[in-house]
């Protein structure tokens, strides 16, 4: 991650976002916290803790950054309740970096409703969207670590 990072920070202005599912980045607790000094042993250097980052892990269960860039965790979505496959990718984290596109939203706002009949008692639900698009103009911009699980 650290060296997708680095290579984002060459090929655009920064990094400005790592994002995947939650059950992804999730693992990034357990090594996040902690930095590799060049000192000790045997001259191969020693991981320390951070203080206040072991902290934000042990209060919240999360680290909100690593390396200086935040992380966004997605909450997976499906797509139907016959089928119920999921719309995000659980394989891949990505690591974007600044101006390589845009997000625009189009059209009429629409809305739908509907109930969930799987809880007990069945949960009612009123939505609204758009559509929605990425223009992307600088794909090296975008760092893709993949085989995640």
């Amino acid at each position: 991650m650290k060296n997708g990072i680095d290579y984002i920070n060459q090929t655009t202005s920064g990094a400005k976002v790592i994002v995947g599912t939650r059950a992804n980045l999730t693992p990034v607790t357990e090594f996040g916290a902690f930095w590799k000094d060049s000192g000790t042993v045997d001259s191969g250097g020693m991981w320390s803790g951070i203080d206040s980052r072991l902290e934000e892990v042990m209060r919240t269960g999360w680290l909100g950054s690593y390396y200086g860039v935040p992380l966004v965790a997605i909450d997976q979505v499906y797509d139907n309740f016959e089928d119920y496959n999921a719309m995000i990718p659980e394989d891949k984290v990505l690591i974007v970096g600044e101006k390589v596109g845009e997000f625009i939203t189009y059209g009429d706002v629409k809305w739908k409703q509907y109930s969930d009949p799987r809880p007990t008692p069945p949960q009612w639900f009123l939505e609204f969207y758009q559509r929605f698009g990425i223009m992307i103009w600088k794909a090296d911009g975008i760092y893709v670590i993949g085989n995640v699980s």
